[in-house]
């Protein structure tokens, strides 16, 4: 009987090794599933750009999420730009995006608006939300707004 050489030992003792080590639940990355219709209560922390009337602290809002492996698309019914596009980030999370450029105000000053849309520490049918504007104008005005939620997955 003709005795294994070094490189078919050598491979057999990398299988064994890779394949023992592929069990392990304790470092598998899990991706968050979002989809769905969620239902969100807003909070007013910051609102430098007056985007809320002084007793508009508190808002509720309906988002609806599509996702696509990592790719997340959210609809709201109540924020300014209404779709959003984004990745998950970790098991847990994502973030979402808008941007609007041009003379936005109507003053012939060219301006961007941006919006961030995370959603952080899924639950279940549960997490936080965090949304964020900032208005960046070519004649030096910015400002930033941002409002803390709480969602439920109906």
């Amino acid at each position: 009987m003709q005795q294994p050489s070094i490189l078919q030992t050598l491979i057999v003792s990398l299988t064994i090794l890779l394949t023992s080590c592929g069990g392990s639940s304790s470092g598998e990355f899990v991706l968050p599933l979002f989809g769905g219709e969620w239902r969100l209560s807003y909070n007013v922390v910051q609102d430098d750009c007056g985007l809320v009337s002084e007793d508009g602290i508190f808002f509720l809002d309906n988002q609806s999420i599509e996702q696509s492996d990592m790719g997340v698309t959210v609809t709201s019914e109540q924020l300014p730009l209404g779709t959003y596009t984004g990745m998950t980030r970790g098991s847990d999370s994502f973030l979402a995006e808008a941007l609007q450029e041009g003379d936005l105000f109507g003053d012939g000053v060219f301006c961007q608006l941006s919006e961030d849309l995370a959603y952080n520490d899924l639950d279940g049918d549960t997490a936080s939300s965090l949304y964020r504007v900032r208005i960046e104008c070519a004649d030096g005005f910015v400002c930033d707004s941002v409002v803390r939620g709480a969602a439920e997955r109906s």
